[in-house]
């Protein structure tokens, strides 16, 4: 009996120790990459909850102020789960945005009206786009399969927020559009019906002309 007590204490001693070996082993499959993923992501939600709340309060465009509030809805949420999977994975994220996010939300709180819109929106298209390069690349070259599920996840996120935002750039144009048809330029609505009555003009005196050219030319009877 005293044999068998040993073996099982010695056999508890051995299961205590790989328990508690067993976050060292997580510790040690986490790598630079997946710890410069999390505190981007992170930095990059605050950043677009601030930003987002400010279009909602600024914005004079409607799709902006809807944007603005879609962004904060979401980006809380996917940091809610950046926060979580950072705190069980070891890694400590930044209190705030970076300093080149600050100053862009500085820049754009100082704007309003429609210069505000479209700095706003021009701005997120960008921060967007960094998102999903940023996202990919952790998923291609991460080694923390929860980080590396998380900006899966994160992905199809971003693109919805990128394809909302291009939708409301690309409905307010520039005044001055640069002809993108080969060359081709498209008449002003007001000029189509000059052009036009010009053209026929030409057509009726091509006409004109070509018939009292016929009519002045001896017919081959006459001799």
């Amino acid at each position: 009996m005293s044999i068998l007590r040993a073996v099982l204490a010695a056999g508890a001693v051995l299961a205590f120790s790989a328990g508690s070996m067993a976050p060292a082993v997580a510790q040690q499959e986490i790598s630079a990459q997946d710890r410069k993923w999390l505190m981007m992501a992170h930095q990059g939600n605050l950043a677009e909850s601030v930003v987002g709340t400010m279009a909602q309060k600024k914005g004079k465009a409607k799709a902006v102020r809807s944007i603005g509030a879609v962004l904060v809805t979401d980006h809380s949420r996917l940091d809610r789960r950046v926060q979580a999977t950072a705190r069980r994975l070891g890694v400590s994220l930044p209190s705030e945005p970076s300093a080149k996010q600050k100053a862009l939300a500085a820049r754009l709180n100082a704007m309003s009206g429609k210069a505000f819109d479209r700095a706003w929106l021009d701005a997120l298209i960008k921060e967007h786009r960094t998102d999903l390069a940023a996202a990919r690349k952790e998923v291609r070259a991460g080694k923390a399969a929860e980080a590396q599920h998380l900006a899966t996840v994160s992905t199809p996120v971003f693109r919805r927020h990128l394809n909302l935002l291009l939708r409301a750039r690309h409905a307010d144009p520039p005044r001055h559009v640069p002809a993108g048809n080969g060359g081709w330029t498209m008449a002003a609505p007001n000029e189509r019906p000059l052009a036009l009555g010009y053209g026929l003009l030409a057509a009726g005196m091509l006409v004109t002309v070509g018939g009292a050219l016929l009519w002045r030319r001896p017919a081959p009877w006459r001799g």
